[in-house]
C-alpha cells in the first residue's frame, strides 16, 4: 500500500517572525481554559517532531475559533490567517510556514479530536524527514490527516465517506463500506490513487489503480491494478498504523491476502466525474492464494487545485498512439462468411479444429482510443478464450491490421491458435477483420490463417461500449 504523500509548499506571504512565534506558543501544551475543549490524548505512544519530546506534546491544544480565518469547506476544521487552505468538504490541504507539531496542534484545536497519532522518519542525516498520520474524529465522522514538510509543514486531511461495495468469491460483502483515500496524485493525463474499503466486521480491501482522466468506461492496465484484503474489523486508528507501516517496510502484512489479475480478468472503471474523480470499479477474476475474487465498488479521488482538470485536458488532447507496421486497409465491411453461423468461431487444422459457440452474452466489445483498436474479449473464465484487436477508427470498417486468438483450456499441447498481422507479420500470416456498428450493436467478422494451413474464422455480435 502507498501511504498519502503530503507536498511541501510555502505560504504566499509569510507573517512577521513575532506573530509566527505567538501562534506556536498558543499551540503549546499549556492548560486549556475552562470554556475550551479539553486536550485529547492519543491511544498509542506519541511520536514527536524533531526538537520536541513525547513528554511535552499534547495533541489537543486549544485555539480560539474567533481568531481564525473564514471557515474552510472542510467542516470542523479551525484555521488561522497564518495558513492557506484549499479543498472541499471531503479533502482539505493546509499549508503553513511553521513546523508540523504546531500545525498538528492547530488541527486538534478545532472540532476534530485527535484519537491516534503515528509517526515515521524516512531517510537519515540531513535528508531525513518525518511523516505524521493522525486519526481524527468529530462525533460519528472520522478522517485521516498526513503531515510532512519540516519547517514549512503541509497537512492533507481526508474525510471518511461511504461507498457501495460488493465482494464475491474468496471474500464476501454486499453493502455500504467506509471509504478512505490514503493517496491520490494526477500526473500527465492519468490519476493514480489508493482507496481502502472498511466494512463493519471485515473484510477490508485496499485497491490501487492508475487510469486516464476521462469520462466513460476505462479499461485498466493489469500492471496498474493491485488488490489486497485484510480480515476482521479495522478502525481509523488501526488504518493509520497500517499506513505508517507501509513507510517502514514494503513487506507490510496489514493486508495479507493479495489478489492479482489474470488473462481472464476483466478490469474496468466507469468514470462519471473527473473533478472530483469518481466512478464505479468492476474487477472480475482476480486470483490469490485464498482463491479468486470479484469486486464492484464506488471510488473517489479528491485533489484540491487544478491537477485533475489539467490531466483531463491532457487526456482529451492526446491522440491515439500511432501504430507501427502496415496501415489498416479501409474499405467496406466483410460479408458474412458462408456457412459460418452467427455467434460462432471455426478452427480448421490442428488439435483444436472444430466449431465453438461464442454468444453475445459471453463477449465484451469496446473501442480502445489509446490503442486505436476495436477489442473483443470473452468474459470471466470462459472456455475457450477468444480475443480480437482490430486496428481501425471508432466508426468501424475493415482492416488487415489485426491480432486474434482462440485458446482452449490452458492452451497446453498446442491447444491454441494465434494470428497476428498487426506489426510486420511473418510470411504467410494474414488476418482481416471487419466491424459494423448499428446503434449499440456491433458485428464482427474476421478471418486469419498461418503458414501451417490452420485458419480461424469468426462471426460475432455483441453490445459495444
Amino acid at each position: 500500500m502507498t501511504a498519502g504523500r503530503a507536498g511541501r509548499a510555502s505560504l504566499a506571504a509569510l507573517v512577521a517572525a513575532t506573530t509566527l512565534a505567538a501562534l506556536v506558543v498558543a499551540c503549546s501544551p499549556t492548560p486549556a481554559p475552562t470554556a475550551s475543549p479539553a486536550p485529547v490524548h492519543p491511544d498509542a505512544s506519541t511520536g514527536a517532531s524533531p526538537g520536541t519530546t513525547a513528554a511535552t506534546v499534547t495533541l489537543g491544544a486549544t485555539f480560539d475559533p474567533a481568531a481564525t480565518a473564514p471557515s474552510p469547506p472542510f467542516d470542523g476544521l479551525y484555521v488561522s490567517d497564518l495558513v492557506s487552505v484549499s479543498g472541499d468538504a471531503t479533502v482539505a490541504v493546509v499549508r503553513s510556514g511553521f513546523r508540523c507539531i504546531a500545525l498538528e496542534h492547530l488541527i486538534g484545536a478545532g472540532e476534530w479530536a485527535v484519537v491516534a497519532r503515528r509517526t515515521q522518519t524516512i531517510g537519515t542525516g540531513p535528508d531525513a524527514s518525518t511523516i505524521t498520520i493522525l486519526a481524527l474524529q468529530d462525533g460519528d465522522a472520522t478522517a485521516l490527516a498526513w503531515l510532512s514538510g519540516g519547517d514549512a509543514c503541509t497537512a492533507r486531511l481526508a474525510r471518511t465517506t461511504t461507498a457501495a461495495l460488493r465482494l464475491s468469491g474468496a471474500a464476501t460483502f454486499d453493502g455500504q463500506a467506509a471509504l478512505d483515500q490514503p493517496f491520490c496524485v494526477a500526473s500527465g493525463k492519468s490519476v493514480a490513487f489508493d482507496v481502502v474499503y472498511r466494512t463493519p466486521g471485515g473484510p477490508n480491501v485496499n485497491v490501487s489503480i492508475k487510469v486516464p482522466v476521462r469520462i466513460g468506461l476505462a479499461r485498466l492496465d493489469p500492471d496498474e491494478v493491485t488488490v489486497q484484503i485484510a480480515p476482521g474489523a479495522m478502525s481509523p486508528a488501526q488504518l493509520a498504523g497500517t499506513l505508517i507501516d507501509a513507510y517502514k517496510s514494503a513487506e507490510s502484512t496489514a493486508f495479507p491476502q493479495a489478489f492479482a489479475p489474470t488473462d481472464a480478468s476483466r478490469l474496468t472503471l466507469d468514470v462519471r466525474s473527473v473533478n472530483p474523480f469518481a466512478g464505479t470499479l468492476h474487477l472480475t477474476g482476480l486470483e490469490g492464494g485464498a482463491g479468486a475474487i470479484s469486486l464492484d465498488g464506488d471510488v473517489a479521488c479528491h485533489l484540491p487545485g487544478g491537477s485533475l482538470d489539467r490531466a483531463a485536458a491532457a487526456a482529451a488532447a492526446t491522440p491515439a498512439p500511432a501504430a507501427s507496421g502496415p496501415a489498416g486497409t479501409p474499405g467496406p465491411t466483410l460479408a458474412p462468411i458462408p456457412g459460418l453461423a452467427a455467434g460462432t468461431a471455426v478452427v480448421t487444422g490442428g488439435p483444436i479444429a472444430g466449431t465453438y459457440r461464442l454468444p453475445a452474452s459471453s463477449l465484451d466489445c469496446h473501442y480502445d482510443p489509446d490503442a486505436g483498436a476495436w477489442t473483443v474479449e470473452t468474459l470471466g473464465g470462459a472456455d475457450p478464450t477468444f480475443y480480437l484487436h482490430a486496428f481501425m477508427g471508432s466508426a468501424g470498417g475493415s482492416t488487415e491490421r489485426a491480432s486474434m486468438g482462440l485458446v482452449v483450456g490452458d492452451g497446453a499441447n498446442d491447444h491454441l491458435l494465434l494470428v497476428d498481422s498487426s506489426v510486420a507479420p511473418a510470411d504467410g500470416v494474414v488476418a482481416q477483420a471487419s466491424v459494423a456498428i448499428a446503434g449499440s450493436a456491433v458485428t464482427i467478422v474476421a478471418q486469419g490463417h498461418v503458414p501451417n494451413g490452420r485458419t480461424l474464422s469468426v462471426n460475432l455480435s455483441c453490445a459495444g461500449t
